[in-house]
């Protein structure tokens, strides 16, 4: 090889890894960004839906194609333990959401939510998405 082709060899390589640990940091920081929102709005969850307890599970971080909205960058998915409600799970599941949304400050950049309202014999599990203020049941 010739001395002008190594030295633009390296400086590819020098790019890619620098790329690649710019884009590791920054999923570093967004995890730890979610976990901080989603214990935030699990402690919100808990004390306004009149339920035993509020689990999260299966959080999706990062770009992802398809499914009910397209392209989506956060989804989140609380489990409410034998919760209890006088009206219906999608209009709990709004209840709720309106809740979070005055008082979680980066709930707009969440793209979807599931709310799964648990009982001893069944779940009901509501969908909304967040910048569309669609509910799916």
């Amino acid at each position: 090889m010739k001395p002008k082709s190594k030295s633009i060899t390296k400086t590819i390589l020098a790019l890619m890894l620098g790329a690649l640990i710019g884009i590791s940091l920054s999923y570093t920081k967004k995890v730890k960004t979610n976990d901080d929102l989603n214990t935030s709005i699990e402690r919100l969850l808990l004390h306004n839906c009149n339920c035993e307890n509020v689990k999260s599970k299966d959080r999706g971080i990062g770009i992802e194609f398809g499914g009910k909205i397209g392209l989506r960058n956060t989804q989140l998915e609380f489990t409410l333990i034998n919760s209890r409600f006088i009206t219906s799970a999608e209009k709990e599941a709004n209840r709720l959401n309106n809740i979070l949304r005055r008082n979680i400050k980066k709930y707009n950049t969440v793209d979807l939510v599931t709310f799964n309202f648990q009982s001893e014999d069944q779940i009901e599990s509501v969908d909304i998405e967040i910048n569309n203020n669609s509910i799916n049941h």
